[in-house]
């Protein structure tokens, strides 16, 4: 173990988890990587996958989840620490001085511009500002205001997004429509908590007059989906989009990776702007006129990210490498960006593992 490169792994429960653990795995130069894995749930998936495993405490709990993390890494000499959930990116970013006073570096943004990622509203906002397309959209604090907002979006003529200025996933995500309500798409769809009408809406708020939490109302875009993978380092920016053909559960099930300039350029401009570095992506929706317009920030490695490595470009592998020797690394960036296999494509599908009665692990499917 004493030659090979400790790494901590969090959210290992994560739907990505077997990708990140792919690209770590088999990278170009085949070093040995020690992956040690943590997770809220004790039963997470992620546990049998990598060499060591420990559960910590909720993000939502600082103290007490920075000084688990903090024993793990002592105990198993790890060297850099990969963050895979949106809470525990920010918050190890935040602590990011401490953990590199102590020998480990986190494979994170900063702070600053990591918290503005994760603030649906105030990336919008950025957007905006700076000219990279982006939805109509008001922030709302009261509940008369979510009302209004939403029928001066056009609806019950249109759909209308609602979401939360802080969630990861769907969470909080709602289009307001009529559509689920007809015979035809009861009969041809499963059932999905993403659409519902204004009246379910109005019930879900009805005994409150202020939002627990901002929301932002923004128009409904009817396109395509892309998720964008971006690698940055200094002044060095690799972007590749991807096309989201099947999705399950905000998960990609399909992707082909697709070159597309105006995605390309438009990402590369935001991750100068927010100052993002290592590995980390957007999502752009295509509107009624087939302009890609932007959905969201991902500040870490996305979940179906992995489709960027069988593409030809393992940015979660120099994510790590760029640290270990940053002119090599950067050598052979600028050399496999320009090996990209476009029109490739990444197709996911269920798999399992067993375990017995006493949790050993028995085998993956």
């Amino acid at each position: 173990m004493d030659n090979k490169i400790s790494i901590l792994v969090t959210g290992v429960g994560a739907p990505g988890t077997v990708g990140t653990l792919y690209s770590l795995r088999k990278n170009l130069l085949n070093i040995n990587f020690h992956i040690i894995g943590t997770d809220m749930d004790s039963e997470a998936v992620g546990r049998y996958l990598v060499e060591n495993f420990y559960t910590v405490p909720s993000a939502d709990n600082e103290e007490k989840y920075i000084n688990k993390i903090l024993e793990i890494c002592n105990l198993n000499r790890i060297q850099f620490i990969l963050p895979q959930t949106t809470k525990e990116v920010e918050l190890l970013s935040k602590h990011k001085d401490f953990f590199e006073s102590e020998g480990i570096k986190i494979i994170t943004s900063d702070y600053s511009g990591l918290s503005l990622s994760n603030n649906k509203c105030k990336l919008l906002e950025i957007c905006k500002i700076n000219e990279i397309p982006y939805p109509e959209f008001k922030v709302v604090s009261y509940v008369d205001e979510l009302i209004d907002a939403i029928l001066e979006f056009g609806y019950p003529n249109n759909n209308v997004v609602v979401k939360p200025c802080f969630s990861n996933g769907l969470r909080g995500v709602r289009i307001i429509t009529t559509k689920h309500l007809s015979p035809e798409y009861f009969y041809k769809n499963k059932p999905n908590g993403l659409f519902i009408t204004l009246d379910e809406l109005k019930k879900t708020f009805s005994k409150l007059k202020m939002l627990p939490q901002d929301l932002v109302v923004q128009e409904y875009l009817p396109g395509e989906e892309y998720t964008i993978d971006v690698f940055r380092w200094k002044d060095l920016i690799v972007a590749i989009p991807r096309k989201r053909v099947k999705i399950k559960s905000g998960i990609s099930f399909e992707n082909i990776i697709e070159y597309n300039q105006e995605l390309i350029e438009n990402s590369k401009k935001l991750s100068n702007i927010l100052n993002l570095k290592y590995c980390f992506g957007f999502q752009f929706k295509l509107d009624k006129n087939g302009v890609p317009k932007i959905l969201e920030s991902n500040p870490r490695v996305q979940g179906s990210m992995v489709a960027s490595t069988f593409a030809g470009f393992n940015m979660i592998f120099f994510s790590i490498f760029v640290e270990i020797n940053e002119s090599k690394a950067l050598e052979l960036i600028k050399n496999y960006k320009l090996k990209i296999k476009w029109n490739s494509k990444f197709k996911r599908y269920w798999g399992g593992i067993g375990i017995d009665a006493t949790g050993s692990f028995l085998g993956r499917i």
